[in-house]
């Protein structure tokens, strides 16, 4: 297999962390401070502010893995996703940046050095430059020495970024391409392949250069602050380096799949049809686990519609080759055991994963086969060469839940069009001209006028659940939708919205989850999964009807899933008191910048510009159980706004406040001293801070230049993870046979130990190679009167090799040496050329002559040079081709 993808991402960021840059953790996949984005789609968008000079830069260089996600445009397109090499859902990007410093000439040469390093075959590689960019053409011709035949000039299209608007930053790029070879399907001519986009010659890295400040008049001046943004898919170079065709087939993709068709009862390579099914099912399974992670679930809007079309889709493959059940949610773990070691948050709650995923699925194989039965009869109507008509498209969208883009593929698939300009214009016609909507479950201009309706006659819905003795309450029905359309009634099965004159049910804001519950009557029995709120302030519970029949204007019982409610609120008041222990011991700087609070854990955003340590994780974490330990009153109050603000009241993240707010305080003021802490809120809370139980913190990390996450649980939660821990200590305790308090002396003895073998491990291999090479230095053979050495040097790593090659230098005043070695599938080989010798022979030309031969890659210096490879059996071969490039040098 040779480069694994974890292999990838480590040496990537330690090449150029080693060219002092600083490693960037990935941004989350939601974006945690640009509403102009669904989702993070490349590595340079948590950069933005520096290249737009917004904020003060803190670095002028950096690297990072970054996760990445699209769902639509260019190089995402979803009917292409599990087809193409190139397309996916959540792809991994491999990014060095400069804000102000190298340019051109630095980053061509430091991607040349890497693709050396990695062992990629040049012989396959193509470079496109803008076509009036004469120094990056020179710089890869001249100083790189790239051939200058397989270098094209392409226009703008093609190779020149931005600017994002009519002005502002832009600048010409360069691309490296692989030829995959004639099996994909393209041109034999590299240029006229490149130029078509065929899916032979795959663009692997983008390196752009913006140097120019487009002007409203056309201009481009030069930009103040150049900079670098290049972007590789670790996907396509893992298909490179693995030598494998399909991104599907490499070390993290492959379980995935055979997991998935283990689960569905097929072989991968069964047909081409199973094997795309499963691609498609592979890469959205994966996507789902990330985005859900981050707290987006399926929904009918924005980030959440995104993810339910994503899982519907890899679904509906599931049924296509035969699976009728639910199965996705039982991938997850498979997902989590190929990602877990870059992506370790993955494995913090997978249950939640799984369930999130599973209540789609169930919600969906509930409508699936009636949408595919209908479509069917209108596709048969239609036959081969038809179009489905907009209205229809609108139809299966808006009663059936069918995405649009879902209707296009399984129409697609018999040779039959749909309109989609049709359903986009009785869309935008439903929902009037120009008109927005104002809120979440809004899906047609009836709907948004029957809530405006609703609200006039009857008011915001009467919240209920601050008194904790309204977790249960009647209430009356005041109107039903079903799929936006609003419903005298509806049977057991439908999927309604269900507006409430009154309701104990907290809807989702300010970070807080929405409630879960039931709505029962006699007969009757409502799930409600998710509560959320209309800009009217209408509560709408999002619910399915169990048994019974539910009517509009009849009186309910609703009930909230009190434990789940309890599990919450003492997850949100920790949140205000970590608030306030995180400003006591990083400093008074710390701002919120967003936060997630549900029943199993709570998440909080912060500016900070270094990650907290360790000691101060510890002292956080004891000042919020201290706080908890005194049982302190947590009181609310409403109060006008400018009086919250004298009083000090912390005014979260992202959230707008009217004239009259609501304040929450922990503690009382006492002299001149504020209370612990006092913030505008308009979430539930516990009324004592006893009331919470212990409070863990379980993770930090980075979730942008200057921001940093904290996640934590509190209650029973904060029990699940003490026990947890506690057991897993006791079994590494029982590995070291050691106690307790006596693991950490031994484990730091055994890592002592560890480290004192190797260096004597690797002490004895120099020893070993010195003693082999004095013995070849001796016996090396004489070519045209220069002493030669070419030798295979088994189990040395490179540094053994480089000391093994010092020998030889030391040795042999004027020499040509070729040494290689193999260690662990991976080949090494040093090249070392005498000064005297390099008007007719050159290190560098050597490597680059033999190293394709172990499927590698390399060069250096005239002097020196150094390869990698992937394949030992290439190493007689190769040590062959360089005694005989040594031959024709020496002998002329």
């Amino acid at each position: 297999m040779g480069w694994t993808v974890q292999d990838i991402r480590q040496r990537y960021i330690e090449f150029f962390k080693e060219r002092e840059h600083r490693a960037v953790d990935s941004w989350p996949i939601v974006p945690p401070d640009d509403p102009t984005l669904l989702f993070t789609s490349a590595g340079m968008v948590q950069f933005k502010p520096y290249y737009s000079g917004t904020v003060d830069v803190l670095f002028r260089r950096a690297c990072s893995v970054q996760k990445c996600f699209r769902a639509g445009g260019k190089g995402s397109d979803l009917e292409n996703v599990g087809r193409t090499i190139r397309h996916h859902t959540f792809f991994e990007m491999l990014g060095n940046f400069s804000f102000g410093d190298y340019f051109k000439r630095e980053a061509i040469q430091w991607a040349w050095e890497f693709i050396n390093l990695v062992g990629i075959d040049q012989m396959k590689l193509y470079v496109t430059v803008f076509e009036d960019d004469d120094e990056a053409e020179a710089i890869w011709r001249d100083e790189v020495g790239f051939p200058a035949e397989r270098i094209f000039r392409l226009g703008a299209k093609d190779n020149f970024w931005g600017p994002a608007g009519d002005t502002g930053a832009c600048g010409p790029s360069s691309e490296i391409l692989y030829d995959m070879g004639p099996d994909f399907e393209g041109s034999d001519d590299p240029k006229t392949g490149i130029e078509n986009g065929d899916e032979r010659y795959l663009e692997f890295w983008n390196l752009v250069f913006p140097q120019f400040d487009q002007q409203k008049d056309g201009s481009r001046p030069p930009l103040k602050n150049r900079g670098i943004d290049t972007g590789m898919g670790l996907e396509r170079l893992a298909c490179i380096l693995q030598g494998v065709k399909s991104p599907y087939h490499t070390n993290e993709m492959r379980p995935i799949c055979d997991a998935a068709a283990k689960a569905c009862g097929v072989n991968y390579n069964d047909s081409k049809e199973i094997s795309l099914s499963l691609n498609v099912i592979a890469d959205h399974i994966r996507a789902m686990a990330f985005v859900i992670n981050e707290g987006i679930l399926p929904g009918n809007e924005g980030r959440g519609y995104v993810v339910r079309r994503i899982l519907r889709r890899a679904i509906r493959h599931g049924k296509k080759i035969g699976m009728d059940r639910p199965f996705l949610a039982g991938l997850i773990d498979v997902v989590i055991e190929q990602m877990q070691e870059a992506y370790p948050e993955l494995n913090k709650n997978p249950a939640h994963l799984k369930k999130a995923v599973a209540a789609e699925e169930e919600t969906f194989h509930r409508t699936l086969n009636t949408g595919v039965e209908l479509l069917g009869k209108i596709m048969a109507d239609l036959g081969e060469g038809g179009v489905i008509p907009g209205e229809d498209v609108f139809k299966l969208h808006d009663t059936y839940g069918f995405p649009p883009d879902l209707t296009q593929e399984i129409a697609e698939e018999k040779g039959i069009q749909a309109d989609l300009e049709g359903y986009k214009r009785i869309r935008q016609e439903m929902a009037g001209e120009g008109a927005k909507r104002k809120a979440k479950f809004y899906q047609s201009a009836d709907h948004a006028e029957e809530l405006k309706g609703l609200f006039h006659e009857h008011g915001a819905t009467q919240f209920l659940g601050y008194d904790y003795s309204q977790f249960t309450a009647t209430a009356k029905i005041l109107a039903i939708f079903q799929q936006g359309h609003r419903v005298a009634s509806a049977e057991a099965g439908a999927e309604l919205e269900i507006i409430l004159d009154r309701t104990p049910f907290y809807a989702e804001s300010g970070g807080q989850t929405g409630d879960i519950g039931k709505l029962t009557a006699n007969g009757l029995e409502v799930e409600v999964r998710d509560t959320q709120k209309s800009a009217e302030g209408l509560f709408l519970h999002e619910a399915v009807v169990l048994a019974g029949s539910i009517q509009e204007g009849e009186e309910i019982c609703a009930s909230i899933d009190a434990p789940a409610r309890w599990r919450t609120m003492r997850n949100h008041t920790a949140t205000h008191l970590m608030q306030g222990a995180l400003k006591r011991v990083l400093g008074e700087h710390v701002t919120q910048a967003g936060s997630y609070v549900c029943p199993d854990y709570l998440r909080f955003d912060f500016t900070h510009l270094a990650a907290v340590k360790p000691g101060e994780i510890e002292e956080i974490e004891r000042i919020v159980n201290a706080e908890i330990t005194r049982n302190n009153t947590v009181t609310t109050e409403e109060l006008p706004i400018d009086e919250a603000k004298k009083r000090g009241a912390i005014a979260p993240f992202g959230e707008k406040y009217g004239a009259v707010v609501r304040v929450v305080q922990v503690g009382k003021k006492v002299g001149d001293e504020r209370p612990y802490s006092i913030e505008f809120c308009g979430g539930t809370h516990v009324q004592a801070t006893g009331q919470i139980g212990p409070f863990v913190i379980t993770g930090e990390s980075s979730v942008a230049a200057g921001m940093r996450r904290i996640e934590a649980t509190a209650g029973d939660g904060a029990v699940n993870v003490i026990l947890s821990e506690r057991r897993k200590l006791a079994e590494v305790c029982q590995q070291l046979s050691a106690k307790i308090e006596e693991a950490p002396e031994r484990v730091a003895a055994m890592q002592k130990e560890i480290k004192e073998l190797r260096k004597e491990l690797s002490k004895a291999k120099q020893q070993q190679s010195a003693g082999e090479v004095q013995d070849l230095t001796d016996k090396a053979e004489n070519i045209g009167g220069t002493p030669v050495v070419v030798a295979q040097l088994d189990g040395l790593g490179m540094n053994e090799l480089r000391a093994a090659m010092d020998v030889v230098k030391s040795k042999l005043p004027t020499h040509a040496a070729f040494l290689v070695t193999a260690q662990e599938g991976k080949v090494s080989m040093l090249c070392a050329v005498s000064k005297d010798l390099h008007g007719k022979l050159k290190a560098g030309d050597v490597v680059k002559q033999v190293a394709p031969l172990v499927q590698g890659g390399g060069g250096g210096r005239p002097d020196l040079a150094q390869a990698g490879g992937k394949d030992p059996n290439g190493i007689p071969v190769a040590m062959k081709a360089a005694r005989e490039a040594f031959n024709d040098a020496l002998l002329k």
